[in-house]
């Protein structure tokens, strides 16, 4: 089972102005964004009263009749891929990854998980270079400590945190499952991966039952649904911003997710941020945003040497079909997949 895959074409963004693409493009990352951590909150909330498979197969399966009513109306096939070890691999990293944040969860403050997770992008760029043969230049890799530092500012604030090692295991399950995606999306349709990954999800997460499962109370009840329900939604809002906008634009609105989490911890579970939480999260937020600047400078530089125009307009909105093209792209949409790992 090879992660590289065939390579196909991309397709052209659509043909409105640019301005009020990357309008569309901001806003609809912004409302996957607040999904998301949506998402995440309530799950927490949920992991203190039932099994953590419990909780993922109900996500899983609530987001599967979304994803799957966007593919029918999209007409993207789902069973036709030629990689479905690929897919199933996705989605067992991608439960590991969720089943890590839920029960860190229980244990850490709901901002350090959040900034947390926004090392696995730095990860990418890393295991990017055996992995997929992608190009990680000194820049980048001087940015990419810069950030490691961040992270274990917050994870490791002068002192041992056993379940801040679960926290980092997450962002690394998160790290192999944004490469598996990669690998996916120069061969599949962005609809077909969602519908997949939910698929997959289900049937993985399933025997998880046969572990612990507990009857839910009636207040669990809308929790769950709605759990379901915001991860399915806010899988289809980010492939919608990804159709109008590039990554260089709709990263940098991500890393906002860092802030929010603290106005949630602080509302729902009176969390105050610590220096170390600040100082850490400061220094991610900064490396991964000069991170992507970086990359898309080099990008750009490759561009310029495409022999057809359209080859650098595909390339900007991050849906080239060369890998080594886009750094930026890649590290954008790593970046925005890190935080939730339910792409």
């Amino acid at each position: 089972m090879s992660l590289a895959g065939p390579v196909v074409a991309g397709r052209s963004p659509a043909a409105i102005p640019a301005e009020t693409a990357i309008r569309q493009g901001a806003s609809l990352m912004a409302a996957s964004l607040c999904l998301v951590l949506l998402t995440n909150a309530l799950a927490r909330d949920l992991a203190a009263r039932l099994p953590v498979g419990e909780i993922l197969f109900c996500r899983f399966l609530g987001a599967l009749p979304i994803v799957l009513l966007v593919a029918a109306k999209a007409r993207v096939p789902l069973f036709t891929s030629q990689r479905l070890g690929i897919h199933a691999l996705r989605a067992a990293l991608g439960i590991a990854a969720m089943g890590a944040l839920y029960l860190s969860s229980q244990h850490l403050p709901f901002s350090d998980l959040v900034a947390i997770s926004y090392s696995s992008p730095l990860v990418v760029a890393l295991l990017a270079v055996p992995l997929l043969g992608e190009r990680v230049s000194p820049r980048r890799f001087a940015l990419i400590s810069s950030g490691f530092l961040g992270v274990l500012l917050i994870a490791f604030p002068g002192q041992f945190e056993m379940w801040s090692l679960g926290a980092l295991a997450m962002a690394t399950l998160n790290a192999l499952a944004a490469i598996a995606a990669r690998s996916l999306g120069r061969t599949e349709h962005p609809i077909a991966i969602a519908g997949q990954f939910a698929l997959f999800g289900a049937m993985l997460s399933l025997p998880l039952l046969a572990l612990d499962c507990r009857l839910p109370g009636p207040s669990d009840l809308p929790e769950l649904a709605a759990l379901g329900i915001c991860a399915g939604l806010a899988i289809q809002l980010n492939a919608m911003a990804f159709r109008h906008a590039p990554a260089s634009v709709l990263a940098p609105i991500d890393y906002a997710a860092v802030v929010i989490s603290v106005a949630i911890g602080y509302v729902a579970w009176s969390e105050t941020p610590t220096l170390s939480m600040i100082l850490g999260g400061a220094l991610l937020i900064g490396s991964g945003v000069l991170q992507l600047r970086v990359a898309r400078s080099e990008a750009a530089a490759q561009t310029d040497k495409a022999a057809h125009p359209f080859d650098r307009a595909r390339a900007d909105f991050g849906t080239a079909a060369s890998s080594d093209a886009t750094p930026a792209a890649m590290f954008g949409v790593c970046a925005i997949f890190s935080r939730s790992s339910s792409y």
